[in-house]
């Protein structure tokens, strides 16, 4: 990616656009109405593409890690982010499932 590259050795430069179009997209993703949902599905590709192109390279920069250690901290960097990632839409399901939640629809409202 010809920003990564770019800013090579300032990498708040390329994490800041990262932030940016993130916010773009969340801020884009909230709004009610068809024109700015619209939009918020053209930039989910783009800001993911771009925020883990940026992620990879940050953890790759040599003078960050040792070259002998890249796959373990890429590895528990990946299984950190699988579990904020992942588990809680599913502690989310298992309560909406078999939680306190009424199961008819009258008693929730």
């Amino acid at each position: 990616i010809g920003l990564v590259n770019r800013y090579a050795g300032r990498e708040h430069a390329y994490l800041g656009a990262v932030v940016c179009l993130s916010c773009a997209f969340g801020l884009t993703q909230l709004a009610p109405s068809f024109g700015p949902q619209l939009v918020a599905a053209v930039l989910f590709g783009p800001a993911r593409t771009l925020q883990w192109a940026c992620y990879f390279h940050f953890l790759a920069s040599p003078s960050r890690y040792p070259p002998a250690a890249m796959g373990r901290v890429v590895g528990y960097a990946n299984l950190v982010i699988a579990l904020f990632g992942d588990l809680p839409p599913s502690l989310l399901d298992a309560y909406i499932q078999h939680g306190a939640f009424p199961s008819d629809v009258p008693s929730r409202y």
